[in-house]
């Protein structure tokens, strides 16, 4: 184990290779009674630190990116399953899509407003049920 004379003397050679090259800092513990230490850093341009955070940020940009894109991919795969579910089964429903995709209230609307949006739902009539008005795969062959 080093004794203390041997920190303070590596700690000086420390601060001479430093010299010129960072900055001296003293601090004193909040301790009481502790003694005033120096502390030696590395001196950071403005440019490093500016190159730092912009390689910081693409990297978060990018990893946000990446989450939209499989986000977006899970919804239009949920999206062509409801979608089958209502050509095979004949039903437009929110509950109907809550049962048999396991999702919330919401998400099944989201579904339902989407397919109304595509064409494929009716809007609702005077009761709230809604039809089934093409079939995507049958229109797309037609076209």
């Amino acid at each position: 184990m080093a004794t203390p004379a041997q920190i303070a003397n590596d700690l000086e050679e420390h601060g001479k290779a430093l010299k010129g090259r960072g900055m001296d800092m003293l601090c004193r513990s909040l301790m009481r009674g502790a003694d005033t230490i120096r502390q030696l850093m590395d001196q950071v341009t403005v440019k490093e630190t500016e190159a730092t955070v912009q390689q910081l940020r693409a990297e978060v940009l990018s990893r946000a990116e990446q989450d939209t894109i499989k986000k977006n991919e899970a919804a239009d795969d949920l999206y062509q399953r409801a979608v089958g579910l209502m050509v095979v089964k004949g039903i437009v429903s929110t509950s109907f899509l809550q049962r048999e995709l396991q999702i919330g209230y919401n998400a099944a609307a989201r579904l339902i407003e989407r397919a109304e949006g595509d064409g494929i739902a009716a809007k609702p009539n005077a009761v709230g049920k809604r039809e089934l008005l093409a079939c995507p795969h049958k229109a797309k062959a037609t076209a």
